[in-house]
């Protein structure tokens, strides 16, 4: 008799535990499932803390990178309307040579600014900034409207900024570009695939027609991001960048003397 009881208290006994293990493993599982992880995540940043990191990165001449970032809030709806993130673009483009993108960011950022006194402070720089750069608008002489376009200047640029801006375009035509297109170049003499033409200050915008030599299918898959940055006007990616062609402003241009770069990026003024 006593044997069978201590055998049936040993069969209940395993029974109980393997219950209790069950519902320990069931209990680890739903804490495991339910109680919310502790992760580092990257806080999310206010649209003043991004125009900081900008400044950051312009006072490190990173402006890579702050173009990037800059191209990013441009899309937000803070960003779409404010003068700062404009003039800051004008300045960051300006610097990286990118003068067509630097031109029409200023132009937008005067019309945002609402200030008389900087409105014409940036009227003036817009100005300044037309004395050495002149509007040039190319179209297709046939049916051929994405191709390569070879442009040299008949006399050598001294010049260091001017000559960036100028091999900026250079490279990228010689890459690859879709026609009409409207681009800024320093003034002066120039060919474009054997098609000779001036740029002058205070002259109409001259209509260059051209017929552009295909582009071979190594080149099209080489087209670098960075070099297409400059095409951009108002499309707000960061693919940044490399969207449109052809949806330029067209304007007056101006007289060339060298130019100093000052813009104030704190409030825009």
């Amino acid at each position: 008799m006593r044997s069978i009881i201590y055998v049936s208290l040993r069969s209940v006994s395993a029974r109980s535990i393997r219950q209790f293990i069950n519902l320990l493993l069931l209990g680890c599982f739903f804490t495991i499932s339910f109680v919310p992880l502790h992760v580092n995540a990257t806080p999310v940043r206010s649209y003043e803390q991004q125009l900081e990191q900008v400044r950051l990165y312009i006072n490190n001449s990173m402006f890579e990178a702050a173009l990037a970032e800059l191209v990013k809030l441009r899309q937000t709806q803070r960003g779409v309307s404010d003068e700062r993130l404009y003039i800051t673009l004008a300045k960051v483009n300006y610097k990286l040579h990118y003068i067509t993108m630097a031109l029409s960011d200023l132009r937008k950022a005067i019309g945002l600014t609402s200030n008389v006194t900087a409105k014409k402070r940036l009227k003036s720089l817009y100005e300044q900034w037309l004395t050495t750069y002149g509007l040039v608008r190319f179209e297709s002489v046939d049916q051929l409207q994405n191709g390569q376009l070879t442009l040299t200047r008949k006399r050598k640029l001294i010049n260091q900024e001017r000559k960036s801006a100028l091999e900026v375009i250079q490279t990228q035509f010689n890459k690859g570009v879709e026609l009409p297109i409207s681009v800024y170049l320093p003034y002066g003499a120039y060919s474009a695939n054997g098609t000779s033409f001036s740029l002058k200050r205070n002259m109409p915008v001259p209509i260059i027609e051209v017929m552009l030599n295909p582009i071979q299918e190594v080149t099209k898959q080489s087209t670098s991001p960075n070099l297409q940055r400059w095409l951009y006007i108002g499309l707000g990616s960061v693919a940044l960048v490399a969207l449109g062609a052809g949806s330029y402003f067209m304007l007056q241009e101006e007289p060339p003397p060298n130019t100093k770069l000052t813009i104030t990026i704190s409030d825009g003024r």
